[in-house]
């Protein structure tokens, strides 16, 4: 990582909008038009599953024999806490939410179970859960990744550039700006006081795990994602 400049950062939310919109198509629709899984949680987890343990081949720190993630029965109440997925190390268990977009979900499976593999850093495990899905072989899953990587980038090039930033996401197709609309009303629903209670437990427990910028620290992915862009680019 190092630092980037904002023609690079605008590079990276392009390329990102542009695998969103080509992994966007032909994926399955509810009723609503809003990206919906074509398969249930368990054939979801076993391929989260499948895409962690493949990983080992190019990163061998990420071994694989882990278990699968599993569902929060009360996913819901986890929803009105801002939490999408939780790592248990008591009972050494990946759960994830499944009230949350289903767009979503498979790269929550990845990111929780990339902290079985020991990464516990929220930006570590984002990136991993980024790679994971690129090189699962499901589409759904690719657009998943494609998806938590292209918000990061785009929030961070708002920061800097809101115009380009604006730019970038007026040429996303209608189906991710359908599905991105989605996501953003759901959780507006649950703004409010336990949401915020819920963010201030969660950058405490941050910054006991050593990870000092807490809640802001989830940005620092942008600097893996502009780092893998240069490597992919050096011939």
């Amino acid at each position: 990582m190092q630092p980037s400049s904002k023609a690079e950062l605008t590079a990276l939310c392009r390329s990102l909008a542009g695998d969103a919109d080509r992994q966007r198509a032909g994926l399955k629709t509810d009723a609503r038009s809003v990206m919906e899984l074509d398969t249930d949680f368990p054939q979801t987890a076993r391929t989260a599953q499948k895409a962690l343990d493949a990983l080992e081949a190019d990163y061998p720190l990420l071994r694989s024999g882990y278990g699968s993630p599993k569902p929060v029965f009360f996913s819901r109440a986890l929803s009105r806490c801002n939490v999408t997925g939780m790592f248990f190390p008591f009972t050494f268990e990946a759960n994830v939410n499944t009230d949350v977009p289903d767009y979503t979900i498979p790269a929550t499976m990845c990111h929780e179970l990339t902290h079985l593999r020991g990464y516990m850093r929220e930006e570590e495990a984002n990136f991993v859960s980024y790679l994971a899905c690129r090189k699962s072989g499901s589409r759904a899953f690719r657009y998943s990744g494609d998806m938590l990587a292209f918000v990061y980038a785009s929030n961070a090039l708002y920061s800097a550039d809101s115009g380009a930033a604006d730019a970038v996401s007026a040429g996303l197709s209608s189906g991710v700006r359908r599905d991105l609309a989605y996501g953003a009303a759901y959780w507006r629903q649950f703004a409010g006081p336990v949401a915020d209670a819920s963010e201030s437990v969660n950058d405490r427990y941050l910054k006991a795990n050593r990870q000092s910028e807490g809640v802001k620290s989830y940005g620092r992915m942008v600097d893996l994602l502009l780092a893998l862009q240069r490597k992919e680019k050096t011939p």
